[in-house]
């Protein structure tokens, strides 16, 4: 007998050891990330008496683009899309689309070959089509109604839902499909907090966080565990009043907790920036669930800036105020009125003296003068003679 087989040994830095590294990180569960799909179950059905139809995938492209059809049916009228929940086989709940249309009942009745349901997801351009084939000609004068439940979308996007009726017209033709958009709730809907992919990101778990400021540059959080044993991330954001342009960021890591430490409150302390101005703050608490990873909610709680407290005078302060401004006024117009009738009393007593003034009698004055001649003789220049 020759010698047993062996298995070969892995060399260190040898490219089978580098193509066991690559299984093992394909192997590894990859973030969860928003996609289309088909509900599994049921299977869905367009049959109705009278039409023999059935529903099958689609690549989003048809033959009719190609090969353009002479005769083309309308556009689909009476457009109804709706927001259900649906469960899988496996039993999972999630959201679908539900879309119903109405055939025209006019001369192109008897062209469709039937009809194209495709389902946009805008922010990654995500295309998802499936086909109803019409196996039998339609019946006339009938209202030939049709439905699908069967588009699985994620909470939180938003979809663009297109009803195409088949063949597709030529390039310049009048078009026979008709859009509408949908936008799905997040996970904080009521309705979509009890669906499988928002239970799986932790729509279920309530941290109610509270944030207390510390005096010294401080900030004191506090949550709620869940009963998982993942760890947490903390992030802080700073931000001036009434800016969105951030002043201070901190990260700070909570480990698993153990499992009696679940449900239970986990308390920790945060730097905050050292100057006054940045003193609005968002806290957020991010897990880390095996269902979700880098995925899972964040629960956010923003903490204003303090209101500015108002001057220190008080309304003793503001009556003292009040009342020295009045005294004042006062005052000022008490000077004012005694200067001006000092002014109007100086001036009147000034025209008074003016008017008492004695004015001398020209006829005494002469007399005088003829009764003391020696005066007049004095009071002469020399030499003057009087006769």
């Amino acid at each position: 007998m020759g010698d047993p087989l062996r298995r070969p040994r892995v060399v260190p830095g040898s490219w089978l050891e580098l193509l066991l590294l690559l299984l093992q990180l394909l192997s590894a569960p990859a973030p969860r990330r928003a996609y289309l799909r088909l509900l599994d179950y049921p299977v869905p059905i367009c049959w109705q008496q009278g039409l023999n139809c059935r529903v099958k995938n689609s690549t989003c492209l048809d033959d009719s683009w190609i090969h353009p059809q002479n005769l083309t049916p309308n556009y689909p009228k009476h457009v109804q899309i709706q927001l259900r929940l649906a469960r899988t086989q496996q039993g999972d709940l999630v959201p679908v689309v539900h879309i119903e249309w109405t055939l025209q009942t006019d001369a192109g009745l008897f062209s469709p070959k039937g009809a194209k349901l495709s389902v946009l997801q805008l922010n990654t351009n995500e295309h998802l089509c499936v086909e109803f084939e019409f196996l039998s000609k339609l019946k006339r004068y009938k209202q030939w109604r049709f439905a699908f439940s069967h588009f699985v979308v994620e909470p939180g996007q938003e979809y663009e839902v297109t009803v195409h009726h088949l063949p597709k017209p030529i390039p310049d033709g009048d078009p026979n499909h008709l859009s509408k958009k949908l936008l799905v709730p997040d996970c904080e809907d009521f309705r979509m907090k009890i669906t499988t992919p928002c239970v799986s990101s932790g729509s279920l778990w309530d941290p109610n966080i509270t944030v207390e400021t510390l005096e010294a540059h401080q900030l004191r959080v506090s949550f709620t565990l869940w009963n998982e044993s993942s760890h947490y991330q903390i992030l802080l954001n700073s931000f001036p009043h009434m800016e969105d342009h951030s002043c201070f960021e901190h990260i700070q890591q909570i480990p698993a907790p153990k499992q009696e430490e679940f449900h239970q409150r986990a308390n920790l302390t945060l730097p905050l920036h050292s100057s006054n101005w940045c003193c609005r703050h968002r806290v957020q608490v991010q897990p880390f669930f095996n269902s979700c990873l880098n995925d899972c909610l964040r629960h956010t709680m923003t903490i204003p800036c303090p209101d500015v407290p108002e001057t220190s005078v008080t309304i003793a302060d503001y009556k003292s105020l009040w009342v020295f401004g009045c005294i004042s006024v006062v005052l000022v117009g008490f000077v004012f009125f005694l200067k001006t009738k000092c002014t109007t009393w100086r001036q009147h007593d000034v025209a008074a003296d003016e008017l008492t003034l004695p004015i001398p009698d020209p006829w005494e004055s002469l007399a005088h003068l003829r009764s003391s001649p020696s005066t007049l003789r004095d009071r002469a220049p020399k030499g003057h003679r009087f006769y």
